[in-house]
């Protein structure tokens, strides 16, 4: 889907951020008594308003009952943290589900260092704060294969049993079914839709939910600290999206700084979001530790690959927080036409095997452009009163090419 592969500039940083879900605090009680009090104002009166005004106190629905005893009065405070085990230190528990006349605020932002050789380094950073919506809290399957596993993209099929990861074989090729065939299989403020290939034809059994309409939103601006060059201030664009005041949320690549922690904090808008904050630790700089790499054309580094046989990777692991690393490899002709691709998701504890039937799967050869793309990512939650989905991640792209033997 065009969404997952483009790599330019601000449009990956805010379509991956309106992709962010509530990764953290998923088993705590909804926390509703803690940041409720405002929310009639989440949006502008112009754009679709998750918090209607006649919905925005928590009493009416029981939302205190069972899980803010002892924030009655609905107090913006901590104290759920000291009775949930599943809320993360110092932060107000997160949602774990769409919360109807209280949605509260998705804050995302995120750093990426980018790497195409040793001398081609870039970098990005950029944020969204939108309304949260129901489908926040609807996991995509289809955006990576499940943890510790590998899958070919589009991969031809005669059955179930050819497709990974929980596929079934759709029309000959290996996916998952969609999630609604019309609108009204959705919920009231949502559409059925489907996502679309670059030509902007729409993209079989790729129909989902979704809220129209959306508007990000202005809360003022955010400082993150933690760059080489010292603490910088974002803030919204005209034609939306949070960025480093003056720029286009590109960067220097040697401006984003590894071994160090990077900081978080906004006073935000009432009845929208307020108070956030986070502290993201990003390890020393990724790096391969084997197999050896050679450095080809235009100053790729390859990774030697064995057409047949796997292929060990190994690398230092990034400790806390865990997160995982993506590894996209794509075999394209030189004459053009369809580019397999490999897919991968595997923990960052230093080392993963890729089977090698999965080259053979993908077309891998000598004679084609043999792309590999490695993404870690560290990610943290962003706390905030009425921000019920929030996070701050950093990721190190890493671009080889590969010598096919």
């Amino acid at each position: 889907m065009t969404r997952h592969r483009n790599l330019n500039l601000l449009g990956l940083l805010i379509l991956l951020s309106l992709a962010a879900t509530t990764l953290f605090c998923l088993g705590c009680d909804d926390g509703s008594g803690d940041d409720d009090d405002d929310d009639d104002n989440v949006t502008d009166g112009d754009s679709f308003n998750p918090n209607p005004t006649d919905d925005d106190d928590d009493t009416a629905d029981g939302d205190q009952t069972d899980d803010d005893d002892d924030t009655a009065d609905g107090d913006t405070t901590d104290d759920d943290d000291d009775d949930d085990e599943s809320c993360v230190d110092g932060c107000p528990c997160m949602s774990d589900g769409f919360r109807e006349g209280a949605a509260g605020s998705n804050v995302s932002f995120m750093l990426v260092y980018m790497a195409m050789t040793a001398s081609d380094v870039s970098a990005m950073a950029a944020g969204t704060v939108m309304p949260t919506l129901r489908e926040n809290f609807d996991p995509d399957p289809t955006e990576y294969p499940p943890m510790d596993n590998c899958w070919v993209k589009n991969q031809a099929c005669g059955s179930d049993s050819e497709c990974n990861g929980g596929q079934q074989c759709l029309n000959g090729t290996c996916g998952y079914p969609p999630s609604c065939t019309s609108s009204a299989d959705c919920s009231p403020e949502q559409a059925c839709v489907a996502e679309s290939n670059d030509d902007g034809s729409a993209i079989e059994n790729s129909e989902h939910c979704e809220t129209p309409g959306v508007e990000d939103l202005d809360v003022g601006p955010i400082t993150i600290d933690g760059f080489a060059s010292g603490a910088k201030t974002f803030t919204r664009k005209s034609d939306g999206g949070y960025v480093v005041t003056g720029t286009d949320g590109s960067m220097s690549g040697d401006d984003l700084a590894f071994g160090t922690t990077y900081t978080l904090s906004g006073q935000g808008q009432p009845g929208v979001c307020t108070n956030l904050s986070a502290s993201l630790d990003v390890p020393e700089k990724w790096e391969l530790t084997s197999p050896p790499t050679t450095t080809g054309q235009a100053g790729f580094s390859l990774i030697p690959i064995i057409i047949g046989q796997d292929l060990p990777l190994t690398w230092t692991p990034g400790g806390e927080p865990s997160g995982p690393i993506v590894l996209t490899m794509t075999s394209s002709s030189l004459m053009g036409g369809e580019s397999g691709m490999l897919e991968c998701r595997f923990a960052d504890d230093g080392s993963f095997t890729i089977p090698g039937a999965f080259f053979n799967a993908i077309g891998l050869n000598a004679s084609n452009i043999n792309m590999i793309t490695l993404i870690r990512e560290k990610m943290v939650p962003l706390c905030g009163q009425e921000v019920t989905v929030g996070s701050f991640s950093f990721q190190q792209m890493q671009l080889f090419g590969a010598n096919v033997q």
